[in-house]
């Protein structure tokens, strides 16, 4: 409706009985030329033009892209393309689950279409980047329709979906890949909800279920938490709400919120189950104090809310100049202690919602949804300062907080919300002229006026920091300073002309500068210099092992973690032996076992590589390999009649470190085991082991055994991993610490190692009843255009 229309005539009446009674002005709708496809569209206009460097293969993206999503990419394709499933990873740390790491995505349904398009395509190239980015797209795209769904103006939603979509921590987690996956599907699944609890219909409710499992298989449990987070502070905002409309009401909220975590989980949980599994194997079985704490926002981070590079700024193709000591495309970052802090402490939203918060506060301080989303976004706020703040301590008591590093990113749920407070400022402001008190707008001017003021106080403020500093940052935060201060008094100069007019112009102007804002901050970020194919070039040296092993297995370790040359590494990328096909002691997942990670760290060096089944390591000077000769390192399949037994892991430990112990000969095991066997045999006269096939997911032997022996694996123990002799299943023994063994009588067998998972199996049945389930709730829907058009 337009500006004259009988329905704003109503609305501004209302608004008189609001002011008489302090309350905030629902604003009117000011802007009929602008439908909800026309927002759409301008969205994806954005997003093309913010990304267009990535898009339209210009750079390609970097860090985890290339360090973790490309090698599983590939691995996962090669596995599927054999036609089986990647249950185990036999490439990185020794061999660890694949599938059960969430990160790998094989239960999200979008990557089911991208492996199918990546079956005719170059796997990582062009593609996968529009697959990566373009949950951006659909992420901006929910906010615009989530945010018309709470009353909002279409200008004020799209002021929402472009401060969000583009906004710092967005822009800055790119890299990140699963982050986008669980994000993305966030504001459909608050919107169905919102839906489904307003109106206590179960399609929406389903709709709802539906959305948010995608987004728990998207791949990144901190970031489930925190959307379960904003989620359940909604349900009980609206609960609140609702006291006034009875029990009834109240107990079906309950219900439906309920129905809606056990479903989505249940939906989810084929991936859940299998994850909880390897976690509780994991480097992440605890949690301590001082590595959650890693990641926390300090009070000087404050300052990037309004210059965001001052403490300088990453791209994936920064440059140094060596003549002249100068950086290009980015610059030396000194905000905290490590680089990646730069990504994992962003504030930056944009100086435009700041002010537009700080102008519209006094008129809005009585709007229980703008209290709502400021006092969420200042809490989470105090959250990210970690060990700085009075918040973390608390939250860290709690089940799920204390699983997670980096109390930094909870600036993903203060962003989130202060521009949704932000948006809910706009449309008050954009009708505050028609409000019939002019003590109110001469009330809201000055608070514009001060508030500028303020800000840009404390960007010169800021400026008495850089005395002692070197010539090239203390440059790099003057002009981040002087941008602050243009960006001031651009953005207080378009919300007096919004406050003077009215007009949709000073609106638009807020909107195209706040995109300038985020434009000029984040666009390069994401950019590296390297595909995934130019990372991992073709080597000759590392054909010729891939040659050797397939003859005789055998492992490289390319990084040193205890003795001499502790932190060397050789290969420049530690998940690459999923790229070439060479099994690595190293890798890069943050669900690493955690009995591999104690053993490269407290056993001898020399008896780790041996038992790792290692022939090429790490020379300690960085320059090539140590190369063990072949009777130095156990073979990958071995027989020992020299068993010892440990009463727990540690004492394995001490026992594999002790002087006497040969790695050769003895093997130690934390089981009594079955049989009797004869110490005085040497391996050699135990008998032999040969490889029949060898696959992630099966290994099977043929073992003519002279006596009683213990087969012994230099292949890493996990639960889901069970034997077979002569086809009658056997227990497998956690054998020196870290591997298996399974006990053999004297005569010829056959052994078969196969990975099967009882959780995953679990898992799947639940997902199956879960589904079933929500069939039920989806009786009927009344179409998508529907549910987002209507307010």
């Amino acid at each position: 409706p337009g500006i004259g229309s009988p329905k704003n005539h109503t609305l501004m009446a209302d608004n008189k009985k609001r002011v008489s009674k302090g309350g905030p002005l629902v604003p009117p709708a000011l802007f009929p030329s602008l439908s909800w496809k026309t927002g759409v569209w301008i969205l994806v206009g954005l997003f093309l033009l913010f990304f267009h460097r990535l898009l339209f293969g210009m750079n390609f993206l970097w860090e985890d892209i290339i360090e973790q999503a490309y090698p599983n990419l590939l691995f996962t394709m090669k596995s599927l393309g054999q036609g089986e499933l990647p249950y185990w990873n036999s490439f990185v740390f020794g061999g660890m689950p694949f599938l059960a790491d969430m990160q790998t995505t094989l239960f999200y349904p979008p990557a089911w279409l991208l492996y199918c398009v990546q079956t005719f395509t170059e796997p990582g190239g062009i593609a996968y980047v529009w697959f990566i980015i373009g949950h951006i797209l659909v992420f901006g795209i929910g906010i615009f329709l989530l945010a018309k769904n709470f009353n909002l103006s279409e200008t004020a939603a799209l002021f929402a979906a472009v401060s969000l979509m583009c906004c710092g921590y967005v822009a800055n987690h790119i890299i990140h890949f699963v982050f986008l996956y669980v994000i993305a599907w966030l504001p459909y699944s608050f919107l169905f909800l919102k839906k489904a609890l307003e109106t206590g219909r179960t399609r929406p409710l389903a709709a709802a279920i539906l959305f948010f499992a995608l987004s728990i298989l998207g791949g990144y449990a901190q970031y489930v938490l925190f959307n379960i987070t904003l989620l359940s502070v909604y349900t009980a905002f609206h609960l609140l709400s609702q006291r006034k409309e009875g029990r009834r009401v109240m107990i079906r909220t309950i219900l439906f919120f309920a129905l809606f975590c056990l479903l989505s989980m249940g939906l989810a949980a084929i991936q859940l189950f299998t994850t909880a599994e390897l976690s509780a194997e994991s480097v992440r079985t605890k949690m301590t104090w001082e590595n959650s704490t890693v990641g926390s926002l300090s009070p000087s981070n404050l300052l990037t809310f309004l210059a965001p590079k001052f403490y300088g700024w990453i791209t994936g193709i920064m440059e140094m100049d060596r003549a002249s000591g100068t950086f290009t495309n980015g610059s030396p970052f000194w905000g905290g202690e490590g680089g990646h802090l730069f990504w994992e402490t962003t504030l930056f939203i944009g100086i435009t919602p700041l002010l537009l918060m700080i102008t519209a506060f006094s008129g809005l301080r009585k709007n229980k949804l703008f209290l709502l989303w400021m006092g969420l976004g200042l809490f989470f706020l105090l959250a990210a300062f970690g060990k700085n703040g009075p918040v973390y301590p608390l939250l860290f008591k709690l089940p799920g907080f204390n699983l997670f590093r980096h109390p930094g990113r909870f600036a993903f749920i203060f962003s989130f919300s202060f521009i949704l407070a932000a948006a809910l400022s706009l449309d008050y402001l954009a009708g505050l002229i028609r409000n019939p008190n002019p003590a109110l707008l001469s009330t809201t001017k000055r608070a514009l006026y001060i508030g500028s003021g303020i800000l840009g106080l404390l960007l010169l403020l800021s400026l008495t920091t850089l005395s002692g500093l070197d010539a090239a940052k203390a440059e790099a935060a003057r002009q981040a300073v002087l941008w602050g201060l243009f960006a001031i008094i651009i953005i207080a100069l378009l919300i007096g002309l919004l406050l003077k007019t009215g007009r949709p112009s000073a609106a638009y102007g807020l909107i195209a500068f706040t995109f300038l804002e985020l434009f000029l901050f984040g666009y390069r970020f994401g950019c590296g210099k390297q595909t995934g194919q130019e990372a991992y070039p073709s080597d000759t040296r590392l054909d010729a092992i891939r040659a050797e092993i397939a003859q005789n297995p055998y492992r490289l370790q390319g990084r040193i973690f205890e003795g001499p040359g502790k932190g060397v590494r050789l290969f420049p990328h530690l998940n690459m032996g999923m790229v070439y096909e060479i099994p690595l002691v190293e890798g890069y997942n943050q669900l690493h076992l955690q009995r591999l990670s104690r053993f490269v760290h407290e056993v001898d060096p020399q008896k780790e590589m041996a038992l790792l089944n290692v022939r090429y390591r790490a020379h300690p000077s960085g320059q090539g390999f140590i190369v063990a000769l072949p009777d130095s390192f156990c073979a990958r399949f071995s027989l020992r009649s020299t068993l010892i037994t440990a009463d727990s892991g540690g004492e394995a430990i001490q026992f594999i470190n002790s002087p006497s112990f040969d790695p050769l000969r003895q093997a130690i095991i934390e089981s009594k085991p079955s049989l009797v066997f004869d110490s005085s045999l040497l391996p050699e006269q135990l008998g032999t082991v040969r490889i029949r096939t060898y696959s992630a997911n099966e290994i099977t032997l043929f073992v003519q055994a002279a006596a009683n022996a213990l087969l012994f694996a230099s292949e890493v123990w996990y639960p889901a991993w069970h034997a077979e002799v002569d086809g009658k299943k056997v227990p497998i023994l956690r054998t020196n610490y870290l591997f298996r063994g399974v006990e053999l009588t004297k005569g010829e067998h056959q052994v078969r190692f196969y990975y099967h998972s009882d959780a995953m199996r679990k898992g799947m049945w639940v997902t199956l009843i879960s589904l079933l389930l929500v069939a039920g709730l989806w009786v009927g829907f009344s179409g998508f255009h529907n549910i987002a058009t209507q307010k």
